[in-house]
């Protein structure tokens, strides 16, 4: 499971600074000045690619997190196929939300709540 990961992330991090690195190595008088050197130029591609890969992964994080929640509260409400409610707001993002709080959550019930009978004294 872990080598899995490592690669995926790997090949994530390898597509996400592919562009910073072509930058890098432009040789366009329009990105180029006579005062920075090619090195600083790609520690500079670098970190924009580094950076940009951190963004990606903790967006991928926080998107998968929703998708969960949306699935578990989809199951307590008693809302049937809760697993196409959470492949909707996978692949719609930010719209798949927003219909699932819409009109999702409205469909269903929360799941009854047990209570304790009060015993009289």
């Amino acid at each position: 499971m872990k080598t899995k990961l490592t690669l995926i992330l790997a090949g994530l991090y390898t597509l996400l600074s592919n562009p910073s690195l072509v930058l890098a190595q432009t040789t366009d008088s329009l990105y180029s000045y006579s005062s920075a050197s090619d090195a600083q130029y790609s520690q500079a591609a670098g970190a924009i690619g580094t950076i940009g890969f951190v963004i990606a992964c903790l967006f991928i994080i926080i998107w998968i997190g929703v998708c969960i929640w949306v699935y578990k509260d989809a199951k307590k409400r008693n809302i049937s196929n809760p697993i196409l409610w959470a492949l909707l707001t996978y692949f719609l993002l930010v719209v798949g939300l927003i219909v699932y709080l819409l009109a999702g959550r409205k469909s269903g019930t929360p799941a009854p709540v047990a209570t304790t009978p009060v015993s009289s004294k």
